[in-house]
């Protein structure tokens, strides 16, 4: 009992300073306010990261990129390093890209409207 005594208060003061030391050194935890607006722009980036990746690890493309000695895992880390913004600014001029690679379709419009006025017109210096 009496080396109880003597150890006991050198013993509960150590344990003390160590509780205490503890509470010091606790990082403050700090809570806000989630925007659901964040949440779903968040989500979104993911999605759409893993839509670019899906895509570009189609066999057709991984060919290419490797004939232009471009390997697959820097293709994967230059993903990673995409910040949100422009992993959805890159999908979004892929999706605006058109699929035969050029506007063909305008040309064509403009020259049957050009061929069917010079006919309207023909037809109408004929009578």
């Amino acid at each position: 009992m009496k080396t109880f005594r003597t150890y006991g208060k050198s013993i509960s003061q150590i344990l003390l300073a160590c509780f205490f030391s503890m509470i010091i050194y606790l990082p403050v935890a700090q809570a806000g306010i989630v925007s659901t607006d964040h949440i779903i722009s968040a989500d979104k980036a993911a999605s759409e990261r893993g839509q670019l990746e899906n895509m570009l690890k189609r066999d057709d493309l991984a060919k290419q990129f490797e004939a232009l000695g471009v390997d697959a895992t820097e293709i994967q880390n230059r993903i990673n390093s995409l910040t949100d913004e422009e992993v959805l600014s890159l999908n979004s001029q892929i999706q605006n890209l058109h699929a035969g690679g050029g506007n063909h379709g305008n040309y064509i419009l403009i020259g049957t409207i050009v061929i069917i006025s010079l006919m309207v017109i023909h037809v109408l210096l004929l009578f």
